[in-house]
């Protein structure tokens, strides 16, 4: 039996979405997330104020995460500067600084 070319890549095509499960992806991508989330708010809870070693330690945390290098600077960058520029530096305010920072990634 003869399969034309097309019809044999249009058959893998499917078979490839076949076993793909979005709600699966979506829970595993939560639980990333969280796992973020939660591992940054117990570096910055109960510090005074954020240094250079906290910072460091939100780097490693978004590092770690594959987050990538590009991305992970640019959300300490972002980090940075409103840390120098907002009155708030509360740990909701960095928190809500990290995910803006995922979010635009």
């Amino acid at each position: 039996m003869y399969i034309e070319p097309w019809n044999l890549l249009r058959k893998r095509k499917m078979s490839l979405f076949k076993n793909f499960n979005l709600a699966k992806l979506k829970e595993g991508l939560s639980k990333t997330r969280d796992k973020i989330v939660n591992s940054i708010s117990e570096t910055v809870t109960g510090k005074a104020v954020i240094d250079d070693t906290t910072l460091d330690s939100i780097e490693e945390i978004l590092l770690a995460s594959d987050i990538g290098f590009d991305t992970t600077e640019k959300i300490i960058d972002s980090l940075k500067r409103n840390l120098k520029s907002e009155k708030d530096r509360s740990v909701e305010n960095t928190i809500e600084t990290v995910k803006a920072g995922l979010i635009e990634s």
